[in-house]
């Protein structure tokens, strides 16, 4: 009967991850029978427990094992140690305890990269605590335009690598960031974002019409509910709160900015509506029902013409 090998990861972090407890398998004497992308607890099972590859130990992998369903209880006697002739690895990108009881996972090994958080403080101190452990400092505004720009975990760690060589004296700046981590395309992104946040309607529509010809909807979506989501929370406080808000979320700089100018140029409802409108939007962006660009270029451009001033 096999062991049990469950590796849990968010997006892009998950192959690489997977990579890696393969590898270590096989130099603990594992080698690779089968990878199945559709497959059955009871076929796993029954292929794993009549012994392994020509008499040595046999590796299989399971890639998007949520489709497994849960695990079945009545297999749990069935599970080994270190010691069994096969092993069997799950892979999982989604929350694998939906699918893996806690007796379950007594009796596995886990390899769990923990989610990056999506926003606020908890994102700005994960890339800081990033960037310390490259040896290298970023400025308030630095960070804020990582989080800003990159959205995987991956591509954060090698952008803050790549600004680490370049950096001089362990100090990364809004300006060195500018300056080597955004493409022709990240750039029109945030000349939209700007000319959005700001009410700059002659800026945002040509803007998005360049956006529309080499972008996908998605990014775009992403980096909208970034910036929306602070503005509608903002929206919902006095003037005299704006700052302490902020400080707490440690937004500060071009982030803080961007965000205060939303809140001032548009009514509080058009922001709101306008954030309902995008999350929406991305939902069905990514079950296969969405209208794209159409409905976000309506989007915009109801805000637009709600501008306070």
């Amino acid at each position: 009967m096999p062991r049990l090998i469950v590796v849990s990861a968010p997006g892009l972090e998950l192959q690489d991850l997977l990579l890696a407890a393969e590898k270590e398998l096989q130099g603990a004497g594992y080698m690779l029978a089968r990878r199945y992308e559709e497959t059955s607890w009871s076929e796993i099972f029954a292929v794993a427990g009549s012994g392994g590859l020509f008499g040595g130990r046999s590796l299989f992998v399971v890639e998007n094992a949520s489709r497994l369903g849960p695990f079945p209880e009545g297999f749990l006697p069935w599970l080994e140690g270190e010691t069994a002739a096969a092993a069997v690895v799950l892979a999982y990108e989604g929350n694998h305890r939906k699918h893996l009881s806690k007796e379950v996972l007594k009796r596995a090994h886990l390899y769990e990269l923990q989610a990056v958080p999506r926003w606020g403080k908890a994102r700005l101190d994960w890339i800081a605590a990033q960037a310390k452990n490259l040896g290298v400092r970023l400025d308030g505004e630095a960070i804020s335009l990582l989080s800003e720009y990159f959205e995987e975990p991956k591509e954060l760690k090698s952008e803050l690598e790549k600004l680490a060589v370049a950096s001089e004296d362990g100090k990364i700046s809004a300006a060195l960031v500018r300056e080597l981590s955004v493409s022709s395309g990240g750039r029109k992104l945030v000349k939209f974002l700007d000319a959005l946040c700001e009410g700059k309607i002659p800026e945002a529509l040509e803007a998005m019409v360049n956006l529309r010809e080499e972008t996908d909807v998605l990014p775009v979506i992403a980096g909208l509910h970034r910036r929306f989501r602070l503005a509608a929370y903002i929206s919902c406080l006095p003037p005299g709160a704006h700052e302490a808000f902020l400080e707490a979320l440690k937004a500060r700089g071009y982030q803080a900015r961007m965000a205060k100018a939303a809140a001032k140029r548009y009514p509080k409802a058009a922001i709101w509506r306008f954030l309902t409108g995008i999350i929406g939007l991305s939902y069905r962006e990514k079950v296969g029902e969405g209208s794209g660009w159409v409905q976000l270029e309506e989007l915009a451009i109801e805000l637009l013409g709600s501008r306070a001033f």
